[in-house]
């Protein structure tokens, strides 16, 4: 077999959300000079639509999809870290194929304990950089966490698979979506090596040339409200429907909820739950509208969506990180309501994005879900126009590669 002269490998062996979008983001945003000495290594699921990006632009990149051999011996691993040995086992004869001297893991999470000792990166000469996900908080970051040892256990663990990921001295640059506190602090530990780097959170790319309406339709009065993607306990669906049973509204006043996407297979109860709570608010509320669809939308309907929305919803529960739904919001000057805690609270609150509330407290919900209503809170356009430019494709693409 022909060895393929490139230097570039993007690693993904993912095909669900954010996975296929951020390598989108590297075909458009990779100049053609870089993109002549790049692969990117992918879930078959992804071949077809990355190949339509590239000829779209005429990008030289090659786009190397995994055997559906190499998919099965991946997925059948019994956990996690043995997931993450399997994928860097499989990577090795691209990377050998490649010639690459340059690796960029686009979710380096699962990868953190068999990078450790890797034998490949110590036999090769390859830098490795990565995205790190849901990092660890810096400590003064509020959490709804209460167990004061539970919590301490997880920092512990997390710093300590860190610490173990570090010993590869081939990583050059570990990345942090979002969020320079959390760069800061664990730049700030002693085996750090300087090595944790701020990396916005982009807008996908295949999104940038849609157009869509801006004026709602004539039936479309009511103030919409939207929660998108995948349906699950985390995102805190069913707190939002409650939270509307309590709503007070003006006479006359009408308000909607839309929930569009895929309930999520790993919680096969979720699904019934949703379905009765929905029914109980119709039977409770004729001024609230609600409509789900158990499908993920194209880019087309998500832009359109987001457009004719006035408030997009992402009030996440025990979740700590950022959201792509915050540069979606900004680019259509939408405000957010999401969880106070965590990184996506911090950021909604110091540039005046929306709101902030605990989800979990109904009460406090559906007071938000009122105030937002009533635009009864402070929304910076200036922040959010802000916030949407400094999310772009190819700022993204020139840190991972600088």
């Amino acid at each position: 077999m022909t060895r393929l002269k490139k230097e570039v490998v993007f690693f993904d062996a993912k095909a669900t959300g954010h996975h296929g979008e951020y390598f989108e983001n590297i075909i458009f945003g990779l100049p053609k000079e870089n993109a002549i000495n790049s692969v990117i290594v992918c879930h078959p699921l992804l071949g077809n639509r990355l190949n339509q990006c590239k000829l779209l632009i005429g990008s030289p990149i090659q786009i190397k999809q995994l055997a559906n051999s190499e998919i099965r011996y991946i997925e059948s691993a019994k956990n996690v870290i043995q997931r993450g040995r399997r994928e860097l086992k499989i990577l090795q004869g691209h990377l050998s194929k490649a010639s690459a001297t340059y690796l960029v893991l686009m979710s380096m999470n699962i990868h953190q304990l068999a990078l450790s000792n890797w034998k490949y990166s110590k036999k090769n000469p390859i830098t490795i950089c990565g995205i790190l996900f849901n990092p660890l908080n810096p400590p003064e970051r509020k959490t709804s966490r209460s167990n004061k040892i539970i919590t301490s256990f997880m920092r512990l663990r997390k710093k300590l698979q860190i610490f173990l990921l570090l010993r590869n001295k081939s990583i050059k640059s570990v990345f942090i979506l979002n969020d320079r506190d959390a760069v800061d602090y664990m730049n700030s530990w002693s085996f750090s090596r300087n090595v944790f780097r701020f990396l916005i959170d982009p807008i996908p790319a295949g999104m940038g040339s849609i157009q869509v309406s801006k004026e709602k339709p004539k039936s479309n009065k009511q103030f919409n409200f939207i929660m998108v993607g995948a349906i699950s306990p985390r995102k805190g669906c069913l707190e939002v429907i409650k939270a509307f049973k309590h709503i007070n509204l003006q006479e006359g006043k009408t308000v909607s909820l839309r929930l569009l996407g895929a309930f999520s297979e790993e919680y096969p109860e979720y699904p019934k739950l949703i379905t009765s709570e929905i029914e109980a608010l119709k039977l409770a509320r004729s001024d609230v509208r609600i409509e789900m669809q158990n499908r993920f939308i194209d880019n087309q309907a998500f832009c359109q969506e987001i457009s004719y929305s006035d408030c997009v919803l992402a009030p996440y529960i025990n979740f700590y990180g950022s959201s792509g739904m915050i540069g979606h919001a900004c680019r259509y000057g939408k405000p957010l309501l999401v969880s106070y805690d965590g990184l996506i609270g911090e950021i909604v609150r110091d540039n005046k994005l929306g709101l902030c509330v605990d989800p979990q407290d109904i009460k406090a919900l559906s007071l938000a879900l009122e105030a937002i209503i009533s635009l009864n809170f402070e929304y910076s356009k200036q922040n959010a126009k802000a916030y949407f430019e400094d999310a772009s494709h190819f700022q993204f693409v020139r840190n991972l590669i600088k």
